[in-house]
């Protein structure tokens, strides 16, 4: 199943591309990829764009269903109509700056559980009686070669 969601939040080129290979089916020719990144500077929805290659002879041919796609139409029209864009534009970046909170909130505690890792791990590194081989343990639990150990050994002084 294909979600819309994931479509969209790309650059324009990886986006274009994208739909051609979920929609068509094929990577985009030269001349409609230029086309359709084109038109996408020119302020066009994204959801437009999805929407004629969707309803293309090719795209109807081939029958690809997103979820999501309707929605985002709808709302692409809704953005259009006077009056009222401006007002869901005002509040699509409202929403945006919560999202963006929200998600430096969770990099924020991914980030932390990092560092409680790494400091773990030097502490165990510190502790060894033989750090050579507490060194060796470590990355081969990371799944470093013998040789990928050696250089590494090197790297930091160890060999």
């Amino acid at each position: 199943m294909i979600y819309y969601r994931d479509l969209v939040y790309n650059d324009d080129e990886q986006f274009v591309w994208n739909c051609y290979v979920e929609i068509l089916g094929r990577e985009p020719d030269s001349t409609g990829f230029v086309h359709h990144v084109n038109v996408l500077r020119t302020g066009r929805p994204r959801a437009m764009i999805v929407r004629s290659l969707m309803r293309s002879t090719e795209g109807r041919r081939r029958g690809t269903k997103i979820r999501g796609a309707r929605a985002a139409f709808f709302w692409a029209r809704l953005f259009r109509v006077p009056g009222i864009g401006s007002l869901l534009a005002r509040i699509e970046r409202v929403n945006d700056t919560w999202e963006l909170r929200r998600s430096m909130r969770r990099l924020e505690l991914e980030t932390t559980k990092l560092v409680a890792i790494a400091q773990e791990q030097a502490d165990m590194f510190a502790r060894s009686p033989n750090r050579r081989s507490a060194l060796a343990l470590r990355d081969a639990e990371s799944g470093l070669s013998p040789r990928g150990l050696r250089i590494f050994e090197e790297l930091i002084g160890q060999g």
